[in-house]
């Protein structure tokens, strides 16, 4: 039963990942791409709590990935947070109230990543 709940946890923390960074839901019938921060840390609004915040989201992802070594985990951490995060800044393009970042990007994917590391210090590392 431990395994179970285990190989469901990626999944739903996934899930709560989406609702929580979609709210709120106003997606437009047109883009915005002049919102569009595409530089890392140097372009949009660059603050602490959404560096913090991005990366706290997207640990529990990372963190509760099951797999038989730490490459492999942190591989699928790296994956699953960029397979997830790309769409959805994406979609944040045809929103008014959200602004499509690389830095949250990049700090999902970071978060996602330091979660698989945390969780797989007793893993084998091959």
């Amino acid at each position: 039963m431990r395994g179970m709940s285990r190989t469901w946890s990626p999944f739903v923390a996934t899930l709560v990942v989406v609702v929580a960074i979609t709210f709120p839901w106003d997606l437009q019938d047109h883009p915005h791409w002049s919102k569009v921060a595409w530089l890392p840390f140097l372009s949009g609004i660059v603050r602490p709590v959404d560096i913090l915040t991005n990366a706290a989201l997207y640990f529990p992802v990372g963190f509760f990935l099951p797999a038989p070594s730490r490459r492999r985990r942190v591989a699928w951490a790296f994956g699953i947070a960029l397979l997830v995060s790309g769409p959805l800044e994406l979609t944040q393009v045809w929103s008014h109230v959200r602004f499509p970042s690389a830095t949250d990007l990049v700090m999902n994917v970071i978060g996602s990543v330091v979660g698989a590391i945390v969780s797989a210090r007793d893993v084998p590392p091959t």
